[in-house]
């Protein structure tokens, strides 16, 4: 003899409440949403003069890098400029004092002697420079 057994609403209220979980994050953060670009919209209406600081510096983005590349014929450019070895040594003590946090990349042809890197590397060292070094990847 077969039993006919009742089903239980329990297991559909408990499908409807991650539904009403979703709802109520979501109505948070919308409520939370508006409020901020409120606030955003009154601070840009409101004309504010600013103090004068004298150590403040302007809000600049971070400096590019500086490029450094030599060839074979012992030509050295810096930031498309020819210089020699000491002028790019004064350029780059000069680019270290206006930014500690610079770095250079090293751009070498591939017939230089290791005598020009050196110079080129030793030469970012005394400035104090971060050195990255440009290679042209894998040919496979």
């Amino acid at each position: 003899m077969a039993l006919k057994l009742k089903k239980g609403t329990a297991m559909e209220v408990a499908t409807i409440t991650s539904l009403i979980d979703c709802v109520f994050f979501l109505l948070i953060f919308f409520v939370l949403a508006t409020r901020f670009e409120e606030e955003e919209k009154i601070a840009k209406e409101m004309e504010i003069n600013l103090a004068i600081a004298s150590a403040a510096g302007p809000l600049t983005a971070p400096p590019k890098e500086i490029v450094v590349s030599f060839d074979a014929k012992g030509t050295y450019i810096v930031e498309n400029k020819v210089v020699t070895l000491s002028q790019m040594l004064s350029a780059l003590k000069a680019a270290a004092e206006a930014n500690p946090t610079q770095s250079v990349l090293v751009r070498a042809d591939r017939g230089c002697s290791w005598e020009q890197g050196v110079a080129v590397m030793n030469s970012c060292r005394q400035a104090g420079l971060r050195v990255r070094i440009a290679t042209a990847g894998d040919s496979k």
